[in-house]
């Protein structure tokens, strides 16, 4: 075991390390790939600076590390991401190895831009201002119908890509291929069959592994997706995510329940897509304290 120690065994490190983030639960593919990533350019930069074992990593080591790979200008939140990726590889060696030497870094503290979440009937406007001609558009009407879908389910603009036919079954919508890598339930309303069954006929490709499409015929990225709601509606798919949230709770949903609808695994992270505006409080006072109620 103390012969890993040296850098120059990163293939098996790296082997080792994979195999323990892959067998995570909680961690999306994208999630692993950038971990693992993230460890090899680590082991990469301790060889070309000469570190020959980890004993010899120090603080100032990671702070270099971390400048060298943040030479372009990243946001707070990409910089977490790399941090957290690091610190992940940082635990491993040290729980490997069975010595806590290595500290970690400590992660960028800022406040985080939500979005502004529309009132429902303005945001109903907004769909319905958009709402293209079936007949003149069909690309527009793709866009609609994927809107529809995102507002209406809550669910990940990567997961709406993976949606198919077969998912929608008697109201309620089968995610799969989600961020925990998990099967969930959410429930879809009749518009949205409406809609969807609409664009499907107004398409004019067929293909039983697609169901979105792109101009060419070709399956739609998430990328390509969310440039297009952005550009027809104003808002990125996250924020019909945000406004599923929101507008559930406001209208006295169970917090839980819109928990299980997100596929969050954390009350915690679904907090911060609740979006309550200080007349929505006054108006929640009002209706449940029973002193309010009498007077």
């Amino acid at each position: 075991m103390k012969q890993e120690l040296l850098i120059c065994n990163r293939d098996i490190l790296l082997k080792r390390y994979f195999e323990k983030i892959s067998i995570i639960k909680n961690y999306s593919e994208n999630t692993i790939l950038l971990y693992y990533d993230t460890a090899d350019i680590f082991m990469h930069f301790l060889y070309s600076s000469g570190i020959e074992t980890f004993n010899e990593v120090s603080n100032q080591t990671l702070y270099s590390f971390f400048i060298s790979i943040s030479k372009n200008k990243l946001s707070n939140r990409s910089k977490n991401i790399k941090i957290s990726a690091l610190n992940n590889f940082i635990i491993f060696i040290c729980n490997r190895f069975n010595f806590c030497e290595l500290s970690k870094l400590k992660h960028s503290r800022f406040l985080k831009k939500l979005p502004i979440i529309h009132d429902e009937d303005e945001l109903l406007k907004i769909l319905l201002k958009n709402k293209p001609a079936i007949s003149e558009n069909w690309i527009d009407y793709r866009n609609y119908a994927l809107a529809i879908l995102l507002y209406s389910t809550g669910i990940r603009i990567s997961e709406a890509m993976n949606v198919q036919m077969i998912d929608f079954n008697d109201g309620w919508l089968r995610v799969e291929k989600t961020k925990n890598m998990e099967t969930r339930l959410v429930p879809y309303n009749k518009l949205v069959m409406t809609t969807i069954s609409d664009y499907m006929n107004f398409c004019p490709f067929s293909n039983v592994n697609i169901f979105w499409f792109c101009r060419k015929g070709k399956k739609l990225t998430a990328r390509a997706a969310s440039t297009a709601i952005k550009r027809m509606f104003g808002h990125s798919p996250h924020f019909f995510r945000h406004a599923f949230a929101t507008h559930l709770y406001r209208n006295g949903c169970d917090l839980l329940v819109i928990k299980e609808f997100l596929g969050h695994s954390s009350i915690s992270t679904t907090n911060v897509y609740i979006h309550i505006k200080p007349k929505h409080l006054l108006a929640t006072v009002n209706r449940c304290h029973p002193m309010a109620k009498n007077s």
